[in-house]
């Protein structure tokens, strides 16, 4: 048996670390990946089948788990190979979205974030 990942194996693991930082309980009866599949309006069937590396996300599929877990988009079409990685820019070359700066700092559960920009948007009168 081959060591090489393929796309769908190498985003079905990351797809579940994923989920489980932000407190998805992957356990067959933890209800997690229904709670997502939910959250994301993705099916749950689907998600499974990600999850387990038997295939990856179509790009629309891919564009619903970026925007619910609050992560760029490129890199997962990228891991997907939906696009090169040599056409994706390099970290230094770009600015940091809002949310993967709280994730760097350590908040990742989305209403936590939402909770924190709220909060930074009524500090500079922005909101």
């Amino acid at each position: 048996m081959s060591t090489h990942q393929t796309d769908a194996q190498r985003f079905g693991a990351w797809l579940a670390e994923q989920l489980e930082a932000r407190g998805y309980d992957l356990g067959p009866r933890g209800g997690g990946r229904t709670r997502f599949a939910h959250d994301a309006g993705v099916s749950p069937q689907a998600l499974g089948r990600w999850l387990r590396g038997i295939e990856r996300p179509t790009t629309t599929a891919i564009e619903q788990v970026a925007r619910r877990l609050g992560v760029p988009i490129a890199p997962l079409l990228a891991m997907c190979g939906y696009i090169d990685p040599d056409e994706l820019p390099a970290r230094g070359d770009r600015t940091i979205s809002q949310r993967e700066a709280l994730e760097a700092l350590g908040v990742t559960d989305p209403a936590h974030q939402q909770a924190v920009l709220t909060m930074i948007k009524a500090l500079i009168g922005g909101g």
